[in-house]
C-alpha cells in the first residue's frame, strides 16, 4: 500500500452566514480498487481534488461563524 498526499491550495469558502473565510487543506486517500480508478476515470487525482473542494464547500456552507 502506498500514500498519498494531495495538496488542494486556498480556497474562498462562505459560512451561512457569509463571512468570507480561507481554507488551506491536504488530502490523504487510498485506493480500494485500482482497476477502477485507471480505467473508470480520466483522472484520479483531479477527481479527487475536486470532490474535496466540493464537500469542503457543503461542510462550511452549514457552519455559522
Amino acid at each position: 500500500m502506498r500514500s498519498q498526499i494531495i495538496d488542494v491550495g486556498n480556497q474562498q469558502l462562505l459560512t451561512k452566514d457569509n463571512v468570507t473565510l480561507t481554507v488551506d487543506a491536504f488530502v490523504n486517500y487510498r485506493i480500494i480498487d485500482p482497476a477502477l480508478a485507471i480505467f473508470k476515470v480520466y483522472d484520479f487525482r483531479q477527481m479527487i481534488m475536486y470532490l474535496t473542494q466540493g464537500v469542503m464547500k457543503t461542510i462550511i456552507a452549514e457552519h455559522t461563524l
